[in-house]
């Protein structure tokens, strides 16, 4: 049984299911429970992968990237989502007005920086999660890099916090209380 749907689930995870959108529709009632590739993409059990909900409202290619880059720069699945989501509602075509793009809503500074590709669906949702990891480890709290992501490190840096601004205090707000009720992609 958990071949079949390891099997199952890397069919659906590689775009082969005829039909579906994002990845709850390729995983079909039964499965679930699937694993998404783990860090070497092999498919060792049909365990729950961590942060798998968070993927379920994705485009089956942009859930990929997420969970794939999530994984390679040892961010949660879940805060990789939830940020993807707060961006662009997983749209790669999204551009901002401070001309920020894709999932990630990657600059193109940040971007160069990053050394990504922000046109490309894959470096783009690489380059957030990597951007996200070295916030982690520069802030060493959830709060404040979600805060750098959204308004910069530097202002981050100055406030000592998360900066007064009203749209960098809801972003983390909102973030923060869909990651604590378990639900990264929920509409506010």
């Amino acid at each position: 049984m958990r071949l079949a749907l390891s099997l199952a689930f890397t069919a659906a995870t590689l775009g082969l299911a005829i039909g579906s959108s994002n990845a709850s529709e390729a995983l079909g009632r039964g499965l679930a429970d699937a694993a998404l590739p783990g860090p070497g993409g092999a498919y060792e059990s049909a365990e729950l992968s961590p942060g798998y909900e968070a993927l379920q409202k994705a485009p089956l290619p942009v859930a990929r990237a997420i969970h794939t880059s999530a994984v390679r720069h040892g961010v949660p699945v879940e805060l990789v989502a939830a940020v993807a989501w707060q961006e662009s509602r997983f749209r790669q075509n999204a551009v901002s007005s401070a001309g920020a793009l894709g999932v990630m809503q990657l600059t193109p500074d940040t971007a160069d920086t990053l050394k990504v590709d922000p046109h490309s669906l894959e470096g783009n949702v690489d380059g957030g999660a990597k951007y996200l990891a070295k916030l982690l480890k520069r802030f060493g709290d959830t709060r404040l890099a979600l805060a750098a992501y959204n308004a910069g490190p530097n202002s981050v840096k100055r406030f000592g916090g998360v900066p007064p601004y009203a749209e960098t205090q809801h972003y983390v707000t909102v973030i923060m209380d869909r990651l604590e009720a378990g639900e990264p992609t929920r509409s506010v």
